[in-house]
């Protein structure tokens, strides 16, 4: 049985430098972790190439056979992508949503494409979650935010990855979200509000909720805004605290990356267009049509 799938949306696209480059260090190292823990067999991995402008993902990438083993993708044409991102770049909510169409895990797994996956997450989400009784109902719904790598870190990050000592040196990114945050003035941070490291999402919960809100074209906010509508009748467990975030970005440029994304570890300001800040402060109604997640578009899904 898939316990798990890793859902990742990126293009060939050069983004903030190698793209191609980092999102091929995220899918073989979770390929590597997952055989050295036994879990291959328990995971899926899902990629959707959302218009890749130069040749596609699936006729350039350098993968491991253990990612391979677990690997399908699926190509997005640009014709298809223009209908639905408008004059957004990329629309992540409609590829999210599109990788969701095509997983058969029972837990929908976001991931970044330039997010590395650490041990402590896999042996919490194979060996303990709905795994072992702590005299609770496990939540439906998980998130974790990420630490930050540093330029230097490019050439030994799976060293890094496998020290727990080491690992903990790397900078937790937004670490006010580490937990739920009040503010003497009364405003709060919700401990989902981070950039993410992983967002888990029940099959049948992301379904009812009808997934990711489409109109949120642009960058940043879709993963609160989505959380919030669920933590209105859901429990979310806080997971960044259980595995001490345990997700490892990579570092890259930011010139092309999300304007007013004000980053500590950042030496530029980004300029693409985000989704308005409104969506992180309430509840929405979510506005997607019956044919969300592209689910009537016939689409190419290849395992390599």
């Amino acid at each position: 049985m898939i316990k798990g799938s890793y859902i990742l949306v990126a293009r060939n696209d050069n983004y903030c430098g190698d793209s191609v480059g980092r999102l091929t260090n995220t899918l073989n190292f979770l390929g590597e972790a997952l055989d050295e823990t036994l879990n291959l067999n328990q995971s899926e991995c899902v990629l959707v190439d959302w218009a890749s402008p130069n040749k596609p993902l699936k006729d350039v990438l350098k993968l491991n056979d253990l990612i391979k083993s677990i690997l399908k993708i699926v190509t997005v044409p640009t014709k298809i992508a223009e209908k639905y991102q408008k004059d957004s770049p990329f629309s992540e909510v409609h590829a999210m949503n599109c990788g969701f169409r095509h997983m058969s895990g029972k837990y929908f797994m976001r991931i970044d494409q330039d997010t590395l996956v650490g041990y402590k997450f896999i042996e919490w989400f194979y060996n303990e979650f709905e795994v072992l009784n702590h005299g609770f109902r496990w939540p439906k719904v998980a998130f974790s935010g990420r630490r930050n790598m540093r330029p230097q870190d490019a050439s030994f990050f799976k060293k890094i990855i496998k020290d727990e000592n080491y690992s903990k040196k790397v900078k937790i990114l937004h670490p006010n979200n580490y937990y739920n945050t009040i503010y003497p003035n009364g405003n709060s941070n919700q401990f989902y509000g981070s950039a993410v490291g992983i967002m888990i999402v029940e099959k049948k919960l992301y379904e009812e909720f009808r997934g990711f809100n489409e109109e949120l074209i642009y960058m940043n906010q879709m993963d609160t805004e989505f959380l919030n509508r669920l933590s209105n009748k859901n429990t979310i467990y806080n997971l960044s605290q259980k595995t001490e975030n345990d997700f490892y970005h990579q570092h890259h440029s930011r010139l092309e990356a999300a304007a007013n994304d004000i980053q500590s570890y950042a030496e530029e300001l980004g300029s693409r267009t985000t989704n308005d800040l409104s969506y992180r402060e309430y509840i929405f109604k979510n506005p997607n049509s019956e044919n969300w997640g592209l689910r009537d578009e016939n689409l190419e899904v290849c395992k390599i």
